[in-house]
C-alpha cells in the first residue's frame, strides 16, 4: 500500500512540474451604424479563462462569457432591443502542431449560455432561453514570450441545442466556418 501512495504521490508530482496554470480570455466591442439595410447596434462582450496545461501537447481550462447587445431597431417607431448572455465552458486542448512560437491546436468542450432579451416598442415584453453546444473548434497560438500567448479560434463541428425563441429555438448538428466566429484572445502563463 505505501508503495501504491508513493508513486501516486511522485507521479502528481511529475505532472505539477511540467504543468503551468494561465489565465486570459477575450474582450470585443462593436458599434454597427444604421442603414437602410441595417439597425444601429452596439455590443460588449468579456470572456474570461483559465486554463492548466498538463503537458506540452494537453490542457484544461474553463471559461466565463458575459454579453451585452443593445440594439436601435427602428428610429421611427422607438423601438429598442436589449440583451445579455452569460456562459460557462470547459474545454480540454490538444496541441497537435508546432513551428517555432506558432502552435496548432483543437479544443474539445462543452458550453451553457443563458440568454435574457428585452424589446420595447409600445408594449416591453421579455424573451429568454439557453443555448447548450458540444463539439470541436480549431484555433492557433502564437507564443510572444515564455509568459505571454496570443490565442485565435474559428468556427465550430459539433451539437448546439437552443431553447430560446429570439434565435429560433431547435437543435442542429454540423460544421461552422465563417470570419464572425474568429475568437482572438490571449493568455499569461505563470
Amino acid at each position: 500500500m505505501k508503495k501504491i501512495f508513493m508513486i501516486a504521490v511522485m507521479a502528481v508530482a511529475a505532472v505539477s512540474a511540467n504543468a503551468q496554470w494561465y489565465v486570459g480570455g477575450a474582450f470585443g466591442l462593436d458599434f454597427t451604424k444604421a442603414n437602410k439595410d441595417r439597425d444601429a447596434q452596439t455590443t460588449l462582450t468579456i470572456a474570461p479563462e483559465v486554463g492548466y496545461n498538463i503537458n506540452d501537447k494537453w490542457a484544461v481550462g474553463v471559461d466565463l462569457e458575459f454579453g451585452m447587445a443593445n440594439e436601435l431597431i427602428s428610429v421611427k417607431d422607438g423601438a429598442n432591443a436589449t440583451g445579455t448572455d452569460f456562459g460557462l465552458g470547459a474545454y480540454a486542448r490538444y496541441t497537435f502542431a508546432q513551428s517555432g512560437p506558432v502552435s496548432f491546436f483543437v479544443d474539445g468542450g462543452l458550453s451553457y449560455i443563458s440568454t435574457n432579451y428585452n424589446v420595447s416598442q409600445g408594449v416591453k415584453y421579455d424573451e429568454s432561453g439557453s443555448i447548450f453546444n458540444i463539439g470541436l473548434r480549431p484555433g492557433l497560438a502564437f507564443k510572444a514570450s515564455d509568459k505571454v500567448s496570443f490565442v485565435a479560434t474559428t468556427g465550430y463541428l459539433g451539437y448546439r441545442k437552443n431553447s430560446d425563441d429570439i434565435l429560433g429555438g431547435g437543435s442542429k448538428f454540423g460544421i461552422n466556418v465563417n470570419n464572425e466566429a474568429l475568437k482572438f484572445g490571449f493568455y499569461y502563463n505563470f
